[in-house]
């Protein structure tokens, strides 16, 4: 018998077998049904990539702010363009403000010097600029302020919110923001962001 008649059906039978491994295994593994669920409506593949369905909300900004150092104060006006990709209609925005780790009565899992716990993150006013739409109430909790608006946001639809805020960087701690020394801030996740 010819060695490569022999030769080449076991190399294909070796390289197959992988493929029916994982195949096997991927139907014998038990999957959270959140996971299941994705992977029935289209949205992920038995492998976690994106399947067919699979869709992302965007959001973009035009920031306005101000560092103003003698006063450890971090002033701004945004403007975010909230599009709904879903195919979901959506009546909250959730903003993640992670200045509110200071925030007075958040629960938070590090050390933050008593002198350093503030109001937070400073709301001093949020609209929605889109005709149509109004803010209808904000819930804060955590580091997440709920919006809800007065109207569903549609599918395929966008949305555009002012937010005026300010927030005081922390003097003695610098958990995503603070004081290094005189003069030296560390500025990170300091904006309002959906």
């Amino acid at each position: 018998m010819n060695l490569r008649a022999c030769v080449i059906p076991l190399f294909v039978l070796l390289l197959s077998y992988p493929v029916a491994a994982q195949s096997r295994m991927a139907n014998d593994l038990p999957l959270p049904k959140v996971f299941k669920a994705a992977c029935t409506a289209g949205t992920r593949t038995l492998t976690g990539v994106p399947g067919k369905a699979y869709w992302q909300n965007r959001a973009d900004y035009v920031i306005r702010a101000k560092l103003i150092p003698e006063q450890r104060l971090v002033t701004g006006i945004e403007h975010i363009r909230y599009r709904n990709a879903s195919p979901n209609e959506l009546a909250e925005i959730v903003f993640h403000l992670d200045q509110d780790l200071y925030r007075k009565g958040n629960a938070r899992d590090m050390a933050v010097a008593p002198e350093d716990v503030t109001d937070g993150v400073k709301i001093e006013s949020i609209s929605v600029e889109t005709p149509g739409h109004a803010v209808e109430k904000m819930e804060r909790a955590g580091t997440c302020m709920t919006v809800t608006l007065d109207h569903p946001l549609k599918p395929g639809t966008s949305i555009e919110f002012r937010v005026e805020w300010k927030v005081l960087i922390p003097a003695h701690t610098d958990l995503r923001m603070g004081m290094k020394e005189a003069g030296v801030f560390v500025v990170g996740q300091w904006y309002p962001r959906v």
